[in-house]
């Protein structure tokens, strides 16, 4: 008879640990808003404050997410009726903005006749 290196203790242990993690809900997707761990609060506050220094104080974030590989913050501000996508780097302190929309009010359509 062969005998295992591991103690049946260990063995067992091992065991229920593993169909523990099998038994355990699959994680969200980690997307949008739904997702802090892509949205640092320490590196939200960095971009306010380069937000603000260059002039964009009065701004609204739509939606921003951090890339932790590539040191750099993308996302969607508003700005007086303008919507603009910009990337942030920030090992660089570089901020690039694109406009995307711009905005106009109208007045609501009426039926003619």
């Amino acid at each position: 008879m062969q005998q295992s290196s591991a103690p049946r203790w260990l063995q067992t242990g091992l065991l229920g640990t593993w169909a523990w993690m099998l038994d355990q809900p699959r994680p969200v997707a980690l997307n949008g808003q739904h997702c802090d761990r892509l949205r640092p609060a320490r590196i939200g506050q960095q971009l306010l404050a380069v937000l603000h220094h260059h002039d964009l104080g009065g701004c609204t974030l739509l939606d921003w997410r951090w890339d932790p590989r590539q040191e750099r913050v993308e996302g969607w501000l508003w700005q007086r009726g303008l919507v603009q996508r910009f990337s942030w780097w920030r090992s660089r302190d570089q901020l690039t903005m694109w406009e995307q929309l711009q905005c106009t009010p109208t007045p609501p359509l009426r039926p003619l006749g």
